[in-house]
């Protein structure tokens, strides 16, 4: 679990908050007003002084997200694009209008991987991830088991299993949230010395109140700062 690196886990920290609270689940997305598509790209960050900094080139490993939402502010499926061709697609499964699950689709259209919601109350959700053996036959991977507060995850507890005589991994992830419910800051620790701290500014806004730069940076390492770039569609 790379949080620095991998923005599908920010993508994952929000389907979470949002299957586990009838909240509005664009709410979870860090917005401020519902959306009917969200284009994020990462940059690298080129620092100008102390307090400024501009967009740069594309981050080297990084891909192009689209996530998408009904008229009713609900997620419906995260669309990733690396040099211009879709990549990977994960697509929800509801139960009872809320989120249960859902299936993720590489390039050719086949499934990769699925995962489903074991529990999801207000207050706790079980992620259990599974990738599909030769044999079509579902293999535990990982869990994540998360706690919620007003609707948001601010602690995960995730369990890497290993498939050879090797120790399973635990990975723990504290998650802030600033005044206007924006993500603040992530801190996740895990075996052989992983501690990552992660802290998120945001740089700049559209009409709608939605932000449009955020600068993601490590204190201690300034020179992997990165700007995120988001674009809207509007209903």
């Amino acid at each position: 679990m790379r949080v620095q690196k991998c923005p599908i886990y920010f993508v994952l920290c929000c389907l979470l908050s949002c299957a586990g609270e009838s909240v509005e689940e664009w709410r979870t997305f860090d917005l401020l007003s519902p959306v009917k598509t969200i284009i994020e790209q990462r940059h690298q960050a080129e620092r100008l002084s102390d307090t400024e900094w501009e967009i740069g080139a594309f981050a080297p490993y990084s891909a192009e997200t689209h996530l998408f939402f009904d008229e009713a502010g609900n997620y419906v499926r995260t669309e990733i694009f690396r040099d211009g061709r879709l990549s990977e697609r994960t697509e929800t499964i509801r139960a009872g209008g809320k989120i249960s699950g859902w299936v993720i689709y590489g390039e050719d259209g086949t499934i990769n991987s699925e995962a489903e919601l074991t529990k999801n109350t207000r207050k706790e959700t079980i992620l259990n991830n599974y990738e599909l053996a030769e044999s079509g036959d579902k293999v535990l991977v990982s869990t994540i088991f998360s706690r919620l507060r007003k609707g948001r995850a601010y602690f995960s507890e995730q369990t890497l299993f290993s498939s050879s005589e090797e120790e399973d991994k635990r990975y723990v992830t504290a998650l802030e949230y600033g005044p206007n419910g924006l993500l603040k800051g992530v801190k996740s620790t895990g075996p052989n010395n992983y501690d990552v701290e992660i802290s998120f500014e945001y740089l700049a806004f559209d009409e709608a109140g939605n932000w449009t730069q955020r600068l993601d940076f490590n204190k201690e390492q300034t020179s992997n700062a990165e700007i995120v770039v988001r674009s809207y569609e509007y209903y």
